[in-house]
């Protein structure tokens, strides 16, 4: 059994731009909270059953500090000329000083608060050498805000109202998956597994996506120093809460019937053991989804009958990915590393090719880690990733951007085990401070979202563990 809790104060993180999203300077904050409580179970019932039993109950809030400053104004068209002239007069007079709209910045305060409930109970079976079964069960219990709750005074979750929607802005639903895997080997050297996962929701009365079933076919072969694997799987991520039914100042649309994602992937890997110290592998892979959910720009009518330009979650369409990745692990004594790399070739195919923007075609990473005298550790971990294109030519089509820059980080930690059960470590990021940026998020168009996201600086983070 176990808990855990966190709470960050931070600011935005640059999603948008400081002319219409002001920072933490400002006194713009987002206070996210997250609290778990977890127990796990295994008991060995034979030599032939095994059981376990894992459930948890988290909380997930935002708390009623978090503040976003968002600028109205004539420049970022929140108002226009009719705000400040008599546009029907035919020759723009300019209206009483009174009568003219002034650019402001909104004071907004946001709150959510959400519930989960999960268990899963798993049997493990393995009546003989070559063959095993394992089967189970998850369940969940969720209560869930929808939108966020906001207002123009702090700690909304007091004084602000929730927009109406229909049965309120916090969803109960229910998820129950069932699952079972077998394991059968003929010979030794020749591995088969095969299985498959039910899963049913229901939100409310009759809401939810209702049954999905997603299988899974594994065969293994592994002669000598060589392991072959083929795997074909097939999986679903429905979207969340959040991405159905919340909306903020630069998204007024919401979207609640969203449809899951599906995935179809198949994996061919090669692994290969080259001596006592030397373990290499590659593989390659295709995945193919279908109602892929992303951010685009749209227009509406709103209640004033006026055309305004926005954004909102949307089936964007069927991605194709393909790509492999080697690695080559190393280990000796005290001392281990890796290094691999990882090619990245995505589109979105669903009427002509396009390419999926801000995924880097190229990444490489290395690291290693040595241990001394049974009380210190040394790590250090190197990430590269490739230049990422975006922009008119990819599906981030509004980011004014072509591409992100390529970069290189060297990262570092040292651990130190006072005594038993007790530990100290220290992480140094970035150790040169290497100025580099991220896509932006979204539409990442520049305008209200900016079109990418500098990173951390050098940085330090120390942790002290204890273990019972």
């Amino acid at each position: 059994a176990g808990f855990e809790t966190f709470k960050r104060d931070e600011g935005f993180g640059a999603w948008y731009r400081d002319d219409f999203e002001l920072g933490t300077d400002f006194g713009a904050s987002w206070v996210p909270e997250n609290s778990f409580f977890y127990t796990k179970y295994e008991k060995k019932l034979s030599d032939k059953v095994s059981f376990t039993s894992f459930s948890n109950f988290k909380v997930h809030r935002l708390n009623g500090s978090c503040e976003e400053l968002y600028f109205h104004g004539y420049f970022n068209k929140e108002y226009n000329l009719a705000d400040i002239a008599d546009t029907l007069s035919g020759i723009d007079i300019l209206l009483p000083e009174d009568s003219i709209q002034k650019s402001y910045w909104q004071r907004t305060w946001w709150s959510t608060y959400s519930e989960q409930l999960r268990s899963e109970l798993r049997v493990e079976y393995n009546p003989v050498d070559f063959f095993g079964l394992t089967a189970g069960a998850e369940f969940r219990l969720s209560h869930i805000q929808g939108d966020y709750l906001y207002g123009e005074t702090e700690n909304p979750e007091e004084t602000a109202y929730a927009d109406s929607i229909k049965g309120g802005n916090h969803f109960f639903s229910r998820d129950l998956g069932i699952f079972i895997q077998s394991n059968y080997s003929p010979v030794k050297s020749l591995h088969f597994t095969l299985g498959g996962r039910l899963d049913n929701n229901k939100i409310r009365l009759n809401g939810g996506y209702g049954t999905v079933f997603n299988p899974k076919i594994a065969v293994i072969y592994s002669p000598y120093d060589f392991i072959f694997k083929l795997i074909y799987s097939e999986a679903f991520m429905d979207a969340g809460y959040w991405t159905k039914y919340s909306t903020t100042p630069g998204r007024l649309l919401d979207n609640p019937n969203l449809e899951p994602e599906k995935v179809k992937n198949t994996e061919f890997s090669v692994s290969f053991k080259i001596n006592d110290y030397f373990f290499a592998d590659i593989s390659a892979y295709h995945a193919y989804y279908t109602d892929a959910v992303g951010t685009v720009d749209v227009s509406f009518v709103n209640d004033e009958g006026d055309t305004v330009q926005t954004t909102q979650h949307q089936a964007i369409g069927n991605l194709r990915i393909m790509g492999m990745q080697s690695n080559i692990y190393f280990n000796y004594s005290d001392f281990s590393a890796y290094l691999n790399y990882t090619f990245t070739n995505p589109y979105n195919v669903t009427e002509d090719e396009i390419r999926i923007g801000d995924i880097a075609s190229h990444h490489i990473n290395f690291g290693m880690n040595l241990s001394l005298f049974d009380k210190l550790n040394l790590n250090l971990r190197g990430n590269y990733v490739g230049k990422r294109l975006t922009g008119a030519e990819t599906t981030v089509y509004n980011n004014p951007e072509s591409e992100i820059d390529a970069y290189f980080v060297l990262n570092s930690a040292i651990s130190y085990n006072i005594f038993k059960g007790l530990s100290f470590q220290v992480t140094v990021n970035n150790i040169f401070d290497k100025e580099y940026f991220d896509p932006g998020v979204r539409s990442a168009d520049g305008i209200y979202y900016a079109s990418k996201l500098p990173q951390n600086g050098r940085n330090f983070m120390f942790k002290l563990y204890f273990n019972l």
